[in-house]
């Protein structure tokens, strides 16, 4: 049981890098319409400012470390909220806090050990250069913090600590346009990328977002992200759904 409850701190350890790099998140801004494309949309190419409302999911899957003992997470829904600001043509800033909540079960033999509840935000600031046919560069630095709360199933007993990490990221992605400006566009946005905190080494990512526009100054977004893509033990996905405005 002592050698369980040390393969369980292994394990708090392996979700706070989790959900570190669950902030890697690259919402929809207005770099997906490139200069020549936004020069033609009138009053709308004057909107340097995206502001977005988002529901992200997560999708963390279970951890087997053997002879019965598992971790199970059962994540939820929360707001991811974004902003960006088009400098000029080629350069834009931006950033997004994103909340964070997940509920994780200990077992040994399919019986509950312990439950853990984490509660706290994610949220980082980024800059995205335009680099030309469709691709673009972005380079950002997140900021997390996470309060836990154990509880053992056995006494009832809790104990809660607080975990922040702090990384560096990185990104290139590839736009294409989709439909005609004069009538309804569609954007998709692919992208490779990597992350690093101090928790653990470089993980690499991949993404797909889609943006459709609703009027010039409104779009509905959706993205998938993959995180640590080489990893089969900490593999991870999310989900994002909402709406962008321009102003």
């Amino acid at each position: 049981m002592a050698r369980f409850m040390r393969i369980v701190g292994v394990a708090g350890v392996l979700l706070t890098s989790i959900a570190a790099a669950h902030a890697v998140q690259f919402s929809v801004p207005r770099v997906l319409l490139p200069a020549d494309i936004g020069l033609q949309l009138g009053p709308a190419a004057n909107r340097k400012l995206t502001v977005g409302l988002q529901a992200a999911s997560w999708d963390i899957p279970g951890v087997d470390f053997g002879q019965g003992r598992t971790v199970q997470f059962q994540t939820q829904i929360r707001p991811l909220a974004t902003v960006e600001y088009q400098i000029n043509p080629r350069w834009a800033i931006g950033g997004w806090y994103n909340a964070f909540a997940t509920d994780v079960e200990y077992q040994v033999n399919g019986t509950p050990l312990a439950t853990d509840q984490a509660d706290g935000y994610m949220m980082e600031a980024h800059g995205t250069y335009t680099l030309g046919d469709g691709f673009a560069l972005q380079l950002g630095w997140q900021s997390q913090r996470v309060e836990w709360t154990l509880t053992s199933s056995a006494s009832g007993s809790t104990s809660a600590q607080e975990s922040r990490l702090s990384g560096a990221t990185c990104w290139l992605f590839k736009h294409f346009g989709l439909g005609s400006v004069a009538k309804k566009r569609m954007d998709l946005l692919l992208g490779l990328g990597g992350s690093n905190n101090e928790s653990g080494p470089l993980g690499a990512h991949q993404f797909a977002g889609v943006s459709c526009s609703l009027s010039p100054a409104v779009t509905a977004d959706a993205s998938l992200w993959l995180w640590n893509i080489g990893s089969r033990d900490t593999f991870a996905a999310r989900a994002t759904a909402g709406f962008s405005g321009r102003f």
